[in-house]
């Protein structure tokens, strides 16, 4: 069999009709020579060994064309993550593995386990809040003796969606949230058997977890978070695509830009705080970011993009918050998408290649 350009496969619900991210990356698999074709999940035919997907044309047309290809060397799976809870790329994943077509990024565990593995890692520099799962509700009552004020999250939980601060006041509960479902922000003052009716209802049906409340810098009375963005190069080593400070509305539950945060270059950040006494330490950042990686690596090899979640408290400590192996991009700016764009062309190459697992 003559030798074929490796097909660099990206799984994805929404095919774009102009440029943007996915024809940066077919620019780059182009000039590394490779092709780059968009598929919906439900249009890999492995039993056919076909697939109907989008490559870009470029040049003076700049569409995307719909043409019948062999199957993906590599894929990347780009679906949106509430689509992936529902289950919508679970064959995929299976005939992709039966047939030995790597595929990355590939589904990790969620808060509750992921948490006790990094708290565990003596070498990452990093704090990680006390963490329960959050069985009963007598879990909560636990911490909120134990540290006052709590955060709750749902386990496999994104953009801030259902994440609470708990306020413990004298026999009152104070409930915050800035994503309460799709109902926007809720504030509620509640007794305690008021509260434990409200968890029963709304922590309990799904796996949950409570946090100490983490001492974050703050901005304008905004707590201040990062989100950290690395990802693995054409030789499989972690690289850093950008940092991106986010700052809650004063006196917000979370940073997330759909619940009301904002980004700022880190540059002008350090600009701004170092005015005020304080200093950001990015390379501790990075370092933080880059050993998890390393540490993840390990147990999941086709690991290839990590979107950490990351604080900084006012002795400089830098704490673990969470992460995300599909890192929302519209958050990063612009030079930062690019790199992001060339290196999952890179990565995938790199899995592509018969040595690389």
């Amino acid at each position: 069999m003559g030798w074929r350009q490796p097909i660099i496969g990206v799984t994805t619900t929404v095919i774009p009709r102009k440029d943007g991210f996915f024809g940066q990356m077919a620019r780059r698999a182009s000039e590394l020579g490779a092709r780059l074709v968009l598929f919906h999940p439900n249009e890999i035919k492995f039993d056919q060994g076909i697939g109907y997907g989008y490559e870009w044309t470029g040049l003076a047309a700049k569409v995307w064309r719909k043409s019948e290809v062999p199957l993906p060397d590599v894929i990347y799976e780009n679906v949106f993550v509430h689509l992936v809870m529902q289950g919508m790329v679970r064959s995929l994943r299976h005939a992709a593995r039966v047939r030995g077509i790597p595929v990355f990024n590939p589904l990790i565990a969620g808060k509750a386990a992921m948490t006790p593995w990094i708290a565990d890692c003596t070498s990452c520099g990093v704090q990680v809040p006390v963490t329960r799962r959050i069985l009963r509700v007598q879990t909560l009552d636990e911490m909120l003796r134990r540290f006052g004020v709590i955060y709750v999250k749902p386990s496999g939980g994104y953009g801030g969606r259902g994440v609470y601060r708990l306020r413990a006041q004298q026999d009152k509960i104070f409930i915050q949230c800035d994503r309460f479902y799709e109902r926007g922000p809720l504030r509620l003052t509640v007794t305690r058997p008021e509260f434990a009716r409200f968890a029963q209802r709304h922590f309990l049906r799904i796996p949950h977890i409570a946090q100490e409340r983490i001492p974050l810098i703050k901005y304008h009375g905004g707590q201040i978070d990062f989100r950290v963005v690395i990802q693995r190069n054409r030789n499989g080593v972690w690289e850093l695509v950008g940092i991106v400070p986010k700052i809650a509305a004063p006196d917000g539950v979370v940073t997330n830009l759909v619940a009301g945060g904002s980004r700022m270059r880190l540059a002008q950040l350090q600009t701004l705080l170092r005015a005020e006494g304080m200093e950001i330490d990015a390379h501790a950042l990075e370092r933080v970011a880059m050993n998890i990686g390393r540490l993840l690596m390990k147990r999941y090899p086709k690991l290839g993009i990590l979107g950490y979640d990351l604080g900084i408290d006012e002795r400089g400590q830098v704490w673990f918050i969470e992460l995300n192996p599909k890192p929302a991009r519209r958050l990063l700016f612009p030079e930062m998408q690019r790199r992001a764009g060339e290196l999952a062309v890179d990565f995938a190459l790199y899995l592509a290649e018969p040595k690389a697992l």
